[in-house]
């Protein structure tokens, strides 16, 4: 079955994570991006390249940073703080 970048079920995410990613070398993102303009024909002949490159660097897995609680409440004497 003939894909599209945009549709291939293997490949789209780490497309799309490398063509706008600052994290992998310039042309990995070229080639990324050049895979969401080519037409069904000459994406088949892309698609081995791009498996290859998605095995050589991975997309990387952000840790989970607990975020810290930002109260969004006003403070009791909001007004009081404004007008002195």
């Amino acid at each position: 079955m003939l894909y599209s970048a945009n549709i291939d079920p293997e490949l789209s995410d780490w497309l799309r994570w490398a063509s706008e990613s600052h994290e992998v070398p310039m042309f990995v993102q070229t080639v990324a991006e050049a895979a969401f303009l080519a037409d069904l024909p000459n994406y088949a002949l892309l698609r081995p390249v791009l498996l290859e490159l998605r095995r050589q660097r991975p997309r990387s897995v952000p840790t989970e940073t607990p975020t810290p609680y930002v109260s969004r409440s006003r403070p009791q004497n909001f007004t009081t703080a404004l007008i002195t």
